[in-house]
């Protein structure tokens, strides 16, 4: 119980729609439970610059170059899926992970729907005055999904200046998907004259 109070008044978490969670999972990784995700602090210097070697990394890269940035825990990128009406994480920043770690699917998950829906950014939870999460969507002619950034010791932005990064890293976002969708058939009608 001292933990838990000696986080909440460090500010190491913040009160959002399923802080329990937020506070059961940094709880957990302080004591080791292997079912809690990993609370690490985020890195303080960026990660190595490698050339994408594939279309595959490059969203992770961007993704990476955006959480190092914001000093952030982790960025993702949710693809929406029309078929089924759901956003899904397609990339994330957290290097050799299957999934992303950071993400509070209980008390976010929410606010990333609602910018989608919304067709605006929002911010969730707060650390001494700076939001734990920023959001947007990414759009062109058509949604293409959201991008999300976090942190548990807050984006150490203001509000203000978090949402006009936040629509130029989607509008950056939506612009390399775009060229990604249309360099695949070209590559293909190559490979045939290749042939």
């Amino acid at each position: 119980m001292n933990t838990l109070l000696t986080m909440l008044a460090s500010g190491a978490i913040g009160a959002i729609g399923g802080a329990a969670v937020t506070v059961r999972g940094a709880l957990c990784a302080k004591i080791g439970s292997d079912d809690a995700p990993a609370v690490r602090p985020a890195s303080r210097f960026p990660s190595p610059a490698r050339m994408p070697t594939s279309d595959s990394d490059i969203m992770p890269q961007f993704l990476r170059d955006m959480r190092d940035l914001w000093d952030a825990d982790e960025s993702i990128f949710w693809r929406w899926d029309a078929d089924r009406q759901v956003l899904v994480p397609d990339s994330w920043s957290t290097e050799g992970e299957p999934r992303p770690l950071f993400f509070d699917m209980i008390g976010w998950g929410p606010l990333v729907r609602w910018a989608a829906e919304e067709d605006r950014p929002h911010f969730g939870g707060d650390v001494n005055g700076s939001p734990m999460i920023a959001i947007a969507p990414v759009r062109s002619d058509r949604l293409h999904g959201v991008i999300t950034v976090a942190s548990f010791r807050g984006l150490l932005l203001d509000r203000d200046f978090a949402r006009g990064w936040i629509e130029r890293f989607a509008s950056q976002v939506a612009s390399l998907l775009s060229l990604l969708e249309r360099a695949a058939p070209c590559s293909t009608a190559l490979d045939r004259l290749d042939a």
